[in-house]
């Protein structure tokens, strides 16, 4: 347990809240509505489809912390 997480997971389990509900604005951690709207969809799909939904988010979130840690531009679509 990290250090001082206590008193706020006591705050937010008596106040019946996730502890990011006490630290975070409404919308600072959440996605887009637009993304709200695709993840509501993939949570209708099988789970085959599911399982490559996620590898590929995976694989697009390490390539991006990859990029950023490395070097390249992050945003830098020059290359597939």
């Amino acid at each position: 347990m990290i250090p001082g997480t206590t008193a706020a997971q006591r705050l937010a389990v008596a106040l019946g809240v996730t502890a990011d509900d006490l630290i975070f604005d409404e919308d600072e951690r959440g996605p887009s509505d637009e993304l709200k709207l695709q993840f509501e969809a993939v949570s209708r799909l099988g789970p085959n489809e599911l399982h490559l939904v996620r590898e590929l988010l995976d694989s697009i979130i390490t390539r991006h912390d990859a990029r950023r840690l490395f070097g390249g531009a992050a945003g830098d679509e020059a290359s597939p």
